[in-house]
């Protein structure tokens, strides 16, 4: 088992980190590999967490699939997904979160709306609540353990995950991937052109884990890549110029 955890730790990881290569040169972001190896480097608490032998990596590899299937139109996937996802992980509403970018992001970019891909998104997290072992305990299980995070006024004591980083700490443990948003939106104005759906969508996304993070310190494991994910698509038309 010790063993097992190991290699757990290193695959799980390797393929989050995959998964962001895929999508950059799935979406022709000149350079994806180095942009994927730069998730080694934009934070050491990203890199803590994605070294435990835990869900949270395997959850950024679904996220960034799914985000993948959406900007290249493959929506009817998401329905698989949706519904692995809420096997793997009770964080499963965070595929919602995805889909809501992208369809706001669509919307204001491009002027359309089309809500098939939350249907397809729905579709399979409904699937995989009710087709469940557990299931209907698993729906009190995920109120029981979200709620109390929601609510400022609760008295149930929770883990130190769900409390804020200092600014010195954020600045101290990720400060490369708060620096790499920060030059994504300076590439946004150096491109001189109307922004492209998939850095729109990544934009969104960036801002709303990072809204998160300084909410709850254990969203490190999602603000880092979507911020280089961000960075790598805003810089893509200058690199492709140059």
């Amino acid at each position: 088992l010790v063993l097992g955890a190991k290699w757990a730790s290193v695959v799980f990881a390797a393929s989050a980190v995959t998964a962001i290569w895929w999508l950059l040169r799935r979406q022709s972001v000149p350079y994806a590999a180095l942009w994927a190896l730069g998730t080694l480097a934009v934070s050491q608490a990203f890199i803590f967490r994605m070294s435990m032998p835990r869900r949270q990596s395997l959850s950024l590899a679904i996220l960034v699939v799914a985000l993948g299937w959406l900007l290249s139109g493959q929506h009817r996937r998401l329905v698989v997904i949706g519904f692995l996802f809420v096997w793997l992980y009770d964080g499963f509403p965070l595929l919602l979160l995805v889909c809501v970018s992208y369809l706001a992001a669509k919307w204001l970019v491009g002027g359309r709306l089309r809500l098939a891909p939350l249907g397809y998104t729905g579709a399979g997290i409904l699937l995989g609540l009710v087709t469940n072992p557990y299931f209907p305990d698993n729906l009190l299980f995920t109120a029981r353990h979200l709620l109390p995070k929601l609510s400022e006024a609760t008295s149930v004591s929770v883990g130190s995950e769900w409390y804020p980083y200092t600014t010195a700490q954020l600045l101290d443990n990720s400060g490369l991937a708060l620096l790499a948003f920060v030059s994504g939106a300076v590439a946004l104005g150096l491109a001189g052109r109307r922004m492209r759906v998939e850095t729109a969508t990544a934009l969104l996304l960036g801002l709303a884990v990072g809204l998160m993070l300084f909410q709850a310190r254990r969203f490190v494991e999602y603000f880092p890549a979507f911020a280089l994910i961000f960075a790598a698509f805003a810089w893509a038309p200058l690199l492709e110029r140059a």
